[in-house]
């Protein structure tokens, strides 16, 4: 089991203990296969872009699903993780409308994987396999700093403020 999926199964513990979270059950993962053949027949493969492994395995876990938070920074945050087909028509979406409106002469390709609130978590898309994915967080799907340096660093983040051991 990948540290990936250790962490996603905490936090979908620490949900189903706590049951004022409102969690909602994530869907099953999807196979290696399923998610290959949804990658590949999207412009992005045509551009041959890859999907970083950590998102892979976020998607072997779980196809997306709902979860309510009481954290520190919100009274109540509500995190809605994409399915793995709705967030590549996300990308597909918003990368057609950021080459379009972008004044920039290279536009990278982002691919939103939770909504929280009408901002979104997103990562990018590269021309190599990446392990890593740094994630962004914002509602303009501006590149400053990631907020997280990697999903690894963000679920880890999540852990510590539920105070999961």
């Amino acid at each position: 089991m990948s540290e990936i999926t250790e962490m996603l199964n905490k936090i979908e513990s620490w949900c189903y203990k706590n049951k004022n979270s409102g969690s909602v059950k994530v869907k099953p993962g999807l196979t290696e296969e399923e998610i290959n053949s949804i990658f590949s027949n999207s412009t992005f493969s045509k551009k041959k872009l890859f999907l970083p492994e950590e998102i892979f395995l976020l998607y072997q876990w779980g196809n997306g699903g709902g979860y309510r938070f009481n954290l520190e920074h919100s009274c109540c945050a509500e995190y809605y993780f994409y399915p793995f087909e709705y967030a590549m028509q996300q990308a597909e979406d918003f990368n057609q409308y950021l080459q379009k409106h972008s004044k920039k002469e290279k536009i990278e390709y982002i691919f939103p994987i939770v909504e929280e609130d009408g901002a979104f978590i997103w990562t990018i898309l590269d021309k190599k396999k990446t392990c890593f994915s740094p994630l962004y967080y914002n509602d303009e799907f501006i590149m400053n700093t990631p907020n997280y340096f990697s999903l690894a660093a963000m679920l880890e983040s999540i852990i510590l403020k539920l105070k999961i051991n």
